[in-house]
Parts: structure tokens; C-alpha cells; sequence
């Protein structure tokens, strides 16, 4: 089975999201438990069916999960000729749907790319594979390791709207309960999934929640004109514009 094959295997897909719930078991502590056992129990059917070479992969995705919780390393040395090569082989291995050696090619170097960065490329390989859920774990690492960089924000929060919609509207309430201390694109992310939220409901907490979005995204479009933001990212400006403008037509 080439490793093309392992991210179409059901089986190894269902083991991978299987995993990941046993590393937030880990986390929280709750491995041990009854419910812990049945969820390692809920493993071994897709893992009797799965290859050697499946089974390695999986080591591999298991050392990833764990770095979304290890001290990441003080210090990162200069990027090399080999890290380079590699680290183009990993981007063109994701846009060729080759997951798994695009994987093995970042864990190859993960001492050599910064802790964040690492973690948002592992993101978008998850990302571009359909699985939000764990995409959404990467981003929000990335986050959480550089939280002035805020593509990171915005990228784990459009995942988790993917993957948790509850959570995304969640979080997105606790971003416009302080909009100021976030970047406008963060701000609009947020703003765009209570719409979408709203668009769902109606009576009153719907028009009173959308109500309350147009001065926020108001204020986004001032600090986007203000700041020159929105000569380098003029979509930007387009998506408040088109925010404000679809709210209004929600409300009535």
C-alpha cells in the first residue's frame, strides 16, 4: 500500500481521529478510566486490520500529537540547503494529496523549524486532507506558540468553525467582546460566523446579536482605512463592507 493509499484507508482514518481523542484523554487525565479503556477498546478493530507500514505511520502521527502539548525547543538553528529541499517536498507532498510523506518530511526537521510554524504546517496538511477537527488542534498550537501572528488566529479559528461549530461561535463571541485587541481579519472571522449563526435562527436574540455586529465591523473598517491595512489586503475591506450589508438585510 503506498502512502498515497493510507489517508483513503477508513480504517486508518478512524484510528487517527481514535488517537487523537487518546491523546486528549492523556491531557485531561481521564486515560485510566473505564472510559479510557473503552475508547483503547475502540481501537483494536480498525487496528487489527491495518499494515505495518500503516501501523509506523501511525507512530509518527501519535509523536506529532504529543508536541501540541511537550515544551517546544529553546532555540531553532539556521535553515539549510537540505532543510529547504525538503521543506518544498513537503508543500508540493500536500498539494499532491500525498499526506503521509508530507508529514514524515516535517517531522524530519522539527527541530529545525520554529514550534509554531511546525505546527501550523502540520495544520494545513490536515487541513487540505478534510479533517478540520484535527487541523483545528495544529492551528490553535500555532496560535498559542505565536499569538502575534494573526494568520495563525484566523486559521484556527476558520478550522474549528469547520470542525465545532458550538465552539467556533464561542470563541467568536469571546473575540468580539474585546474586537479592539484583535486584528480586523480576525475580527471579521468572527463576525462572519455569528452571521451565519443568526441567518439559522430568528425572533429576537437573532436581530439583537446582528444588531450588535455592525458598529464592531464599523470599527473594523476604520481601523482597516486608518492603518493602511486596507491598501495591502483590500478584500478585507470588501468582506466588511459585505458583512455590514448582509446583516442589515437579515435584520429588515
Amino acid at each position: 500500500m503506498s502512502d498515497l493509499q493510507f489517508f483513503r484507508n477508513p480504517d486508518y482514518m478512524a484510528y487517527v481521529r481514535l488517537l487523537s481523542t487518546l491523546h486528549l484523554a492523556i491531557r485531561e487525565g481521564w486515560d485510566e478510566t473505564s472510559e479510557g479503556e473503552e475508547l483503547r477498546e475502540r481501537m483494536d478493530e480498525p487496528g487489527s486490520r491495518l499494515s505495518p507500514e500503516e501501523i509506523a505511520s501511525l507512530n509518527g502521527v501519535s509523536a506529532d500529537f504529543y508536541s501540541l502539548t511537550d515544551e517546544p525547543p529553546g532555540g531553532v538553528p539556521p535553515i539549510t540547503a537540505e532543510v529547504m529541499a525538503d521543506f518544498e517536498s513537503a508543500l508540493q507532498a500536500r498539494k499532491s494529496k500525498d499526506f503521509n510523506t508530507a508529514l514524515e518530511l516535517l517531522r524530519r526537521h522539527e527541530s529545525e523549524i520554529p514550534p509554531a510554524s511546525l505546527a501550523y504546517l502540520r495544520g494545513s496538511v490536515w487541513m487540505e486532507a478534510g479533517e478540520h477537527a484535527l487541523a483545528a488542534l495544529f492551528l490553535q498550537r500555532a496560535s498559542e506558540l505565536d499569538p502575534s501572528n494573526p494568520n495563525f488566529q484566523y486559521l484556527a479559528l476558520h478550522s474549528l468553525s469547520m470542525a465545532d461549530p458550538p465552539r467556533a461561535i464561542e470563541h467568536a463571541r469571546a473575540i468580539l467582546s474585546h474586537s479592539e485587541k484583535h486584528p480586523p481579519g480576525l475580527v471579521l472571522k468572527a463576525a462572519d460566523i455569528l452571521l451565519r449563526q443568526a441567518r439559522m435562527q430568528s425572533g429576537d436574540p437573532a436581530h439583537e446579536e446582528l444588531t450588535s455586529l455592525i458598529p464592531i465591523v464599523q470599527n473594523s473598517i476604520f481601523r482597516l482605512e486608518t492603518s493602511g491595512e486596507a491598501d495591502i489586503h483590500p478584500n478585507l475591506l470588501g468582506e466588511a463592507f459585505g458583512l455590514i450589508d448582509a446583516c442589515q438585510k437579515q435584520i429588515g
